[in-house]
């Protein structure tokens, strides 16, 4: 970056800065078009190797609730002993051995039991629950309809979701579909036409599809909601009533639910004629709606999901401070270095912005945000995942379950309202063993609101909690403290739940 120019930020806030743009007439930020890629093969296959902290998630305990866990069966040791499948689905991947989760939820599935699973980002929730559902589609006669639905908030999740599957099943006869919107919806009527085990897809997509393929739900056994505290909220109350009205009723079916973190309370939408209220609901009231009552409790690890492999660091900024010059001299670090970065934004105006500022100052850069379409979104993420552009901006909307590889860096220019989506952004780092880097600008009167979460999670991660922000959470009030559940990512609330405490080694 020029000098002198580097000099002029030091005034200037992100409002302030002139709509730049890079010299390139076809740059994927700064034009404001939709681009054509469809010769770039965006299923690219991402692989990773585990990090050297990835023996540390054998020191996480697990915490196993329910009404009845006497007979519960006991955890695998090691992927061998998951009979039904073929040793050879697993030479794609680079799972070793099982971690926490994997061992306590597989076997659990295994056996048909209702399930809510919390574990911390990054420690292999989605095998968790890929595996045994694989293992049953081999067991079983092949029908014509999908055995199991997997609903995700997110396209990007559940086309994550399906290149995990489709690597899992490759040698086998099991067939992985994928539907979501902003894809024609006649590629996924022939696709699950043409036969369909298992069915990845977002909520708005498969309600489309039912319309469109008759009784294409009615031979499900296994319903998976990943991000399910995500997914139970607002944004797609009337999409889960009319899917509960489709599926095979409770009684019928398996149902597991899997999350970061479950909180305690949260706003649910009510629906009545002309108008849209929300009230307070215990979240164990919600999973009443999609649970048998004797369904098993699993919670694996701290609060808040975050190992202290992960370090947190904190800028406190004035709220007429610019954190511009801040940022670029992060980013000059970090290029010089090649680590991928991610920036998170409020906004998708300001995530726009910024990367056309960044990509007119030199930096290698691309954006990701729901304004963008599909083709976009996914061409962003191969730039980023494959490292031709080591910098994503981007916001809250690729925090929550995504597993982009070798993430060094998560920047939170504007940190979130809520220690949840905290946690979920800097979880795009440090996965999978790896050590990785949050970096945060705490803007004073802001992010006071957040301030008693960041606290509990740096202690609870065994990290030094900075004075100043010590001093702001004792005096903030109607502060965020986070999840519930003591040194695990949530909480049973359930009345008279028996439960054990074991570390799996």
């Amino acid at each position: 970056m020029d000098e002198e120019f580097a000099k002029q930020l030091k005034g200037l806030k992100l409002s302030e800065i002139p709509k730049l743009k890079c010299q390139s007439s076809d740059c994927f930020v700064c034009v404001e078009r939709q681009h054509n890629f469809s010769d770039v093969e965006t299923g690219y296959s991402y692989y990773r190797q585990p990090g050297i902290f990835f023996d540390e998630y054998d020191k996480l305990e697990v915490c196993i609730s329910g009404l009845n866990i006497k007979d519960l069966p006991k955890p695998i040791l090691g992927f061998e002993f998951i009979k039904e499948l073929p040793p050879s689905i697993f030479d794609v991947q680079f799972y070793k051995k099982p971690t926490p989760v994997q061992k306590s939820a597989i076997p659990l599935m295994m056996e048909g039991l209702d399930l809510v699973v919390c574990a911390q980002t990054g420690s292999g929730k989605t095998a968790a629950f890929l595996i045994p559902i694989i293992a049953k589609v081999l067991s079983k006669p092949r029908t014509e309809k999908p055995y199991a639905l997997i609903l995700t908030p997110t396209r990007e999740l559940a086309i994550q979701i399906h290149r995990d599957a489709v690597k899992l099943t490759k040698e086998t006869h099991i067939k992985c579909c994928c539907a979501y919107g902003g894809k024609y919806i006649t590629e996924n009527i022939n696709d699950i036409s043409a036969g369909c085990d298992l069915l990845i897809a977002t909520p708005g997509r498969i309600l489309h599809l039912c319309r469109s393929i008759k009784d294409l739900l009615s031979k499900v056994q296994t319903f998976v909601l990943d991000e399910a505290d995500h997914i139970l909220g607002n944004n797609f109350v009337n999409d889960l009533n009319d899917l509960k009205n489709i599926l095979p009723p409770i009684k019928k079916r398996q149902t597991v639910l899997v999350s970061a973190s479950i909180p305690g309370q949260f706003e649910k939408a009510v629906y009545g004629p002309n108008i849209c209220e929300y009230i307070k609901s215990d979240f164990k009231e919600v999973l009443k709606e999609f649970l048998k009552d004797d369904y098993i409790f699993v919670c694996v690890g701290r609060v808040g999901g975050t190992l202290n492999f992960i370090d947190q660091s904190f800028f406190k900024v004035e709220p007429d401070t610019p954190k511009l010059k801040i940022l670029t001299d992060i980013l000059n670090k970090e290029s010089k270095q090649n680590k991928k970065t991610i920036v998170f934004l409020e906004t998708k105006e300001d995530a726009a912005a910024m990367a056309m500022f960044l990509c007119s100052c030199g930096f290698q850069v691309t954006v990701f945000h729901n304004n963008r379409c599909q083709n976009d979104r996914e061409y962003a993420l191969h730039q980023f995942n494959t490292g031709v552009k080591p910098i994503m901006i981007c916001t809250s909307v690729s925090a929550r379950g995504l597993d982009i590889v070798e993430v060094k860096t998560v920047i939170n220019y504007d940190l979130p309202y809520d220690i949840s989506t905290y946690l979920y952004r800097i979880g795009r780092t440090g996965r999978a063993g790896h050590a990785g880097k949050a970096i945060s600008f705490f803007v004073k009167g802001r992010d006071d609101g957040i301030a008693r979460g960041l606290v509990k999670n740096l202690s609870m991660s065994n990290q030094d909690v900075p004075e100043w922000l010590d001093d702001i959470a004792e005096t903030a009030y109607g502060t965020d403290f986070g999840p519930r559940g003591g040194i695990y990512a949530a909480k049973d609330t359930r009345y008279n739940v028996l439960s054990k405490v074991f570390k799996v080694l």
